[in-house]
């Protein structure tokens, strides 16, 4: 059982203090923790493509499917962008997210026309929305860093959560 425990406690201590430098690369250096992220996941779509080209190519079989040489290519190229150009990657997703929530608001705003009851209420969360969108729009950066750092706050607490309940289990042992 003692072993058991201090199994646990380490655990606990390792994964807190990785919880916290994560946490900590999040919150204070989000862009470049994302297009770190975006880079690596490059690299997946480039290892993804290598094993389809192989897969493709050193097929023994005379009828090879041309769909998968149809993803390796996708995937190279993919890969390509994501690891020459994270940046791009990464003001794209709030643009497009702010897009879509102007069309939903504009939507939302339309039908909050004909509410007999509620109108005044569904007109100003939908001009809010609008608003929302619009930001995003215009500065998309913001919105992924504050994201980020988000996470990443939320990765220190619970890193000093998992440290916490490392030192309850280690003097109640």
């Amino acid at each position: 059982m003692k072993s058991f425990i201090t199994g646990m406690f380490k655990n606990k201590i390792v994964a807190g203090v990785m919880l916290l430098a994560l946490g900590g690369l999040l919150l204070f250096t989000p862009t470049q923790a994302i297009q770190t992220c975006i880079r690596l996941l490059g690299v997946v779509f480039a290892i993804g493509a290598a094993v389809g080209f192989a897969m493709y190519f050193l097929s023994k079989n005379e009828r090879r499917p041309i769909f998968t040489l149809i993803l390796s290519i996708l995937a190279a190229l993919t890969a390509v962008v994501f690891v020459a150009a994270p940046k791009v990657i990464s003001g794209i997703l709030p643009f497009f997210f702010g897009v879509v929530l102007i069309v939903s608001s504009a939507s939302d705003l339309l039908a909050s026309l004909s509410l007999p009851i509620g109108k005044i209420l569904g007109m100003l969360l939908s001009f809010a929305g609008l608003i929302l969108g619009v930001i995003i729009v215009c500065n998309p950066n913001a919105l992924t860093n504050f994201i980020t750092r988000l996470i990443g706050i939320s990765l220190i607490f619970d890193g000093a959560v998992s440290i916490a309940t490392a030192v309850m289990i280690k003097k109640n042992a």
